[in-house]
């Protein structure tokens, strides 16, 4: 909900996210014509914080808040 909400905003859109049981989006998914299976929505359910102190001291670098990443320019 946080990525997509952020990721609206920097496009300078309005967003909204309904919260649908995984089971009941992996029955859907079956009827609809998209690329994305159990494996993706399992993946969208897990916990994605982890520990990044060892990336940050390889990399020499800190992470920064996705909304701010979101707002540079490439």
């Amino acid at each position: 909900r946080a990525l997509v909400t952020a990721v609206g905003k920097a496009e300078g859109r309005r967003v909204s996210v309904l919260p649908v049981p995984a089971g009941l989006l992996s029955g859907a998914a079956a009827l609809m014509p998209v690329t994305f299976g159990p494996a993706e929505i399992r993946r969208a359910t897990e916990d994605k914080a982890f520990d990044v102190s060892a990336m940050t001291r390889l990399l020499g670098r800190a992470p920064i808040p996705l909304a701010d990443g979101l707002l540079r320019k490439s």
